[in-house]
């Protein structure tokens, strides 16, 4: 237990003891693991041992945990139900229900010894209580992985309970797919052994692969004589016996499409559940039945006491690479193009739903990328299952609730139901209530709370809730401030004409001295005409003079009387009340008159004076105690700071090598591809057996020509030995 972390322990917590069980005999083995026959309190269990816990790394213990944690959160009738856990003399125990008539695989065994089949209502029997048990998986987000008879056992009662879980995955809410490939060859699915990404699919094809096993009797893809490299082959271009037509057309349709190649083509589970919910009736099955001279049936075998079956549980799987780390193949084009509509959508939602208040709702602060993008942009900790669903679902209630939703309406969306029902009954509810362009709307991609899809819904539904609320739905429109400008210099001719291309108003100080007045330097905002390329886009940057400066100097003093006189119509053309340049000239002619004619008005700018170069003493001290104060504060902010640049310095460059590195394993992986295929192409031509069959039986004919070539050979021999004896 000290080899553990805290949250490792809680999983043992109230876990039995060894001396609490009465082991039996051992009825199966792996690699590091052996399962027992066992029985506590009077109970039958399956009592797993993994015999080298203590010796594993922390990441391989990691992993053996993971089927302790998804048995402990798995209960489902179809399911082997997890009884107990514990630790003891450093070896790992994990506890597991028992079921009486073993495996499926020995049935169908004894099934085929017998040469009988199963007949359609036993199938559909078993396999209907077989896609329960897959679908509650599913629901809960986990994969099974390792779907095949061996894995699916019988109870006594003819029940169906999926076991060993060892191989399965819970994928977060924002997980799509995995990439590690484990499983058994017979029953993967043609993207695991590509190495593709899989996702609920990947399990859909491997009970395609067991439902055409009950009715056949074999694996669709097994064979005589048959190396891995066939098999491969023979899986990624779905070669196979069809179903035999004995069976429904409704069976043999469904096996079809749930071993389709493309995963897209394949049923969900939700379908597939349907499927078998609308399986042809009873009386239609025994027309068929009728037609049968033999049929298995596996549940009224009795249990041979003498030959306990092996339940061919599997070790845990070895340390391998992480299926996180393992880069996911790019999105297609498609893809991308739905994400960035998605984030483009999560701008204007974000907006409106903190202009509704709707982000109080969340369980966790609402980002810019909370319903559009990957759990990468939310806490680790938030990233739990159903968690980005739930948020969808109460900012989903809150917006049909600002839209008039009654409270029978928002009661009808009660969180213990499926995901699939509430976002069914949401979408129903919303196009009661007038939200439109959501017709369209997947119901099932909308259960990930997450994409193109939930961002859609969500939107319609906000631009229906300000509607309702006659809230603003447009940006505000801010006034702009009036600026009064006068023509510029490049704006004239020499003769003083104005020019009629100036475009593109900016604003620019320039001290201007007037001759005739000797007032001081003004400041004048004017209007440029800034010149264009002879490709028509703007020059906005500086602009470089290669005009003589005596000559600019000379066109300056002769150009000054006509624009001082312009500037001066254009402020005699305005109301003076309006204009900051009247009142400024005003006030710098008038200024000596009104100071020397009011000594209280001096008196009092002058204890003004004292009294602001008071203050600002007052300021400076206080600013150098702060100062002083927070100078350590200061120097542990620039540390900081220099600290934060050297490590985005070193993770800059981390990344660069990781490119580097991404980019030599892909070219690494592209020659071990061609290398793996030349080796598969020699090795299937090193094992292929074919000739070798040819020859035996070639040989066996051979002898069995030579031992009746002998027979006749001795036969002729007596006959010439009789013949000479009567002569």
């Amino acid at each position: 237990m000290e080899l553990l972390t805290d949250e490792q322990r809680a999983l043992f917590v109230s876990g039995g003891r060894l001396d609490d069980y009465d082991v039996l005999k051992p009825i199966g083995k792996g690699k590091f693991s052996v399962v027992y026959k066992a029985s506590r309190g009077g109970q039958s269990v399956a009592l797993k041992k993994i015999s080298i816990f203590d010796l594993m790394d922390a990441r391989a213990r990691e992993k053996t945990l993971k089927e302790v944690r998804l048995v402990q959160s798995v209960s489902h009738p179809h399911i082997i139900q997890y009884v107990d856990a514990f630790l003891d003399q450093k070896e790992l125990y994990i506890a597991f229900e028992w079921a009486e008539a073993g495996d499926l695989k020995r049935q169908i065994r004894k099934a085929n010894e017998k040469r009988v089949r199963f007949d359609e209502r036993t199938i559909w029997r078993y396999f209907t209580q077989l896609c329960a048990a897959i679908l509650h998986l599913h629901r809960a987000r986990i994969m099974h992985r390792d779907l095949k008879p061996a894995n699916i056992f019988l109870t006594l009662q003819g029940e169906v309970k999926v076991g060993d879980l060892g191989l399965g995955r819970h994928l977060s809410e924002n997980t799509l797919e995995a990439h590690s490939k484990v499983g058994t060859p017979l029953y993967m699915s043609p993207e695991v052994l590509r190495g593709e990404g899989y996702d609920w699919k990947s399990d859909v094809w491997s009970l395609g692969c067991i439902l055409y096993e009950l009715a056949m009797m074999r694996s669709p893809f097994k064979s005589e004589g048959l190396n891995l490299y066939g098999l491969f082959q023979k899986i990624s271009k779905g070669d196979y016996e069809p179903v035999s037509s004995v069976y429904s057309e409704h069976l043999r349709r469904l096996v079809t499409r749930m071993t389709s190649l493309s995963a897209s083509e394949r049923p969900t589970m939700e379908e597939v559940w349907n499927a078998c919910q609308t399986r042809p009736s009873t009386a239609t099955l025994t027309e068929r039945t009728e037609k049968k001279t033999r049929v298995a049936t596996p549940e009224k075998q009795q249990v041979e006491k003498e030959a306990e079956p092996k339940l061919s549980r599997r070790s845990p799987p070895k340390t391998s690479e992480d299926p996180a780390t393992i880069s996911s193949p790019a999105a297609d084009d498609e893809d991308a193009r739905s994400q960035r509509l998605a984030e483009a959508t999560m701008e204007t939602l974000y907006e409106r739903l903190k202009l509704l208040r709707c982000d109080t709702v969340l369980s966790t602060r609402l980002s810019r990328q909370h319903f559009a993008s990957e759990s990468r942009y939310l806490p680790t900790t938030y990233a739990s299952s159903f968690e980005r669903f739930k948020d969808m679902m109460r900012v989903a209630k809150r917006l049909l609730e600002l839209t008039g939703a009654s409270a029978d309406d928002l009661a009808r969306l009660a969180d213990d139901q499926a995901p699939l029902t509430l976002v069914q009954t949401l979408l129903v509810i919303a196009e009661r209530h007038g939200v439109s362009n959501i017709g369209h709307l997947s119901a099932p991609s909308l259960t990930s709370g997450v994409g193109l899809d939930v961002c859609t819904l969500l939107d319609a539904l906000s631009q229906q809730a300000l509607e309702v609320s006659g809230l603003c739905r447009t940006l505000p429109q801010y006034p702009v401030e009036r600026v009064e400008t006068v023509d510029g210099e490049d704006a004239m001719e020499a003769d003083g004409e104005e020019s009629e291309d100036g475009s593109n108003d900016s604003t620019m100080s320039t001290p201007f001295e007037d001759d005739t007045t000797g007032m001081d330097a003004r400041w004048l905002v004017v209007r440029e005409c800034l010149a264009k390329e002879e490709d028509g886009e703007d020059n906005g940057g500086v602009l470089y003079s290669h005009v003589d400066a005596a000559a600019w100097r000379r066109e300056v003093e002769r150009m000054s009387r006509v624009l001082t006189e312009r500037w001066r119509h254009a402020q005699r053309a305005r109301p003076a009340e309006r204009s900051w340049h009247t009142r400024l000239e005003t006030i710098q002619l008038h200024a000596d008159a009104v100071v020397s004619n009011h000594t209280e008005t001096v008196t009092q700018l002058q204890l003004l004076r004292e009294k602001r170069g008071q203050e600002r003493e007052t300021m400076e001290r206080l600013e150098t105690r702060l100062q002083r104060q927070y100078e350590s504060t200061q120097r542990a902010f620039q540390t900081l700071q220099e600290r934060l640049a050297d490590a985005q310095s070193d993770a800059n460059q981390r990344q660069t090598r990781v490119h580097e590195g991404l980019v030599h394993l892909r070219e690494v992986e592209t020659a071990l591809s061609s290398t793996s295929e030349r080796v598969q192409s020699a090795n299937a031509q090193l094992t292929d057996n074919a000739k070798l069959l040819q020859l035996k039986t070639s040989l066996r004919r051979l002898q069995e020509e030579n031992d009746a070539l002998s027979i006749n050979t001795e036969v002729l021999r007596r006959q010439v030995f009789h013949q000479q004896l009567t002569r």
